[in-house]
């Protein structure tokens, strides 16, 4: 079985409370909602602490083009993709990384950030390259399972995933749509890598190997999330019927997955769920029938970093990492637009 071997993380230096945010958004959209404090409370009930973003909140309040934005975003993403990277490979070989997948969202680059990346590492130069784009919050679980199935199919190769996504970049200053008043309650900017291998590779420890994959489209859901691409910029699209459909859709489905593969939610010993916020988390403990410690990386995720999108879920797996594990199953969850529900199906096993 290919293998997650490390996972690096990073965000970028400008971090504030949930107190300090507030009073800007309370300035942004004072006028178009009379009922601003009532709407506040999503700060307080949304169980986030504390975000980092790519500029200072001063930048917020300013006017700029989508050419600003996307020359922030490609900086931003660059200097903390590439940390992320160098925490993930600190005791690896960089030569020996023979494919690299490229995951974001929030901002466009031609040749990819993956090829900055390689000559910043010193990755090389016939290395095969994967750039994913506009998987949004998915793209986490999407990558690492095209990774793991990568590493599956070529047994003696290696392979490194980079999720990074300044989502503050695609912040419209002037959208005063309920859909953005939520979005600057919980997202986020950051970075996080994984380093994957086939099963020839040589490692230690307890590991999660894979298993299987999975990836589902609700018909007709196109609008639920994503974006709308304007002349300024990326709007964001964020349906408020998100939990509901996790109850009556995604669960279902993921549990057919499981069904597939011989397991039962009581083999799962570790569910690596990507925190789209708390009502989701809380979506999935309800339908699943377990216990809300069993989903306490992905508060803990939610709590101090927000929503970060693609990178969150590598966020929750290097936390659950940190600590010794028991053999195994674990499910690894995130959503995205589409609207679409992914899932790696690993096991906690020797390397």
């Amino acid at each position: 079985m290919a293998k997650i071997e490390a996972v690096g993380t990073a965000v970028p230096p400008y971090t504030y409370s949930q107190k300090e945010i507030i009073p800007i958004v309370e300035h942004m959209f004072s006028d178009a909602f009379p009922d601003i404090g009532r709407l506040l409370s999503v700060f307080e009930n949304g169980l986030v602490n504390t975000r980092s973003f790519a500029q200072p909140l001063s930048w917020y309040l300013e006017e700029h083009s989508f050419a600003d934005k996307n020359r922030c975003f490609q900086e931003a993403a660059f200097h903390t993709a590439l940390l992320a990277a160098q925490r993930c490979l600190e005791n690896h070989d960089t030569k020996a990384v023979d494919a690299i997948f490229f995951v974001t969202s929030t901002g466009i680059k031609t040749p990819g950030l993956e090829v900055d990346l390689i000559d910043a590492l010193s990755l090389s130069g016939d290395i095969e390259r994967y750039p994913l784009w506009g998987l949004g919050c998915a793209g986490g679980v999407s990558g690492i399972n095209k990774a793991l199935q990568y590493c599956d199919h070529y047994p003696d190769r290696v392979a490194l995933l980079v999720c990074v996504e300044m989502c503050s970049t695609t912040f419209q200053k002037d959208d005063h749509s309920k859909s953005n008043l939520i979005g600057t309650s919980l997202f986020a900017d950051g970075a996080a890598c994984a380093l994957v291998s086939g099963k020839r590779v040589k490692a230690s420890g307890v590991l999660p190997h894979w298993v299987s994959s999975y990836q589902s489209l609700q018909p007709q859901s196109q609008k639920l999330m994503g974006w709308n691409v304007e002349n300024d910029g990326l709007h964001v699209i964020f349906g408020r019927q998100i939990p509901s459909v996790v109850k009556s859709w995604v669960v279902p489905e993921l549990t057919q997955f499981l069904q597939r593969n011989n397991v039962s939610t009581e083999n799962i010993v570790s569910y690596i769920s990507h925190p789209g916020g708390r009502k989701v988390l809380e979506a999935y403990e309800e339908s699943f029938q377990v216990d809300k410690k069993m989903f306490s990386a992905s508060y803990n995720v939610l709590q101090k970093y927000g929503n970060m999108s693609s990178p969150t879920v590598l966020f929750v797996l290097q936390e659950i990492m940190k600590q010794p594990q028991k053999h195994g199953n674990a499910l690894m969850t995130a959503l995205g637009p589409g609207f679409s529900s992914d899932a790696a199906l690993l096991e906690w096993r020797d390397a």
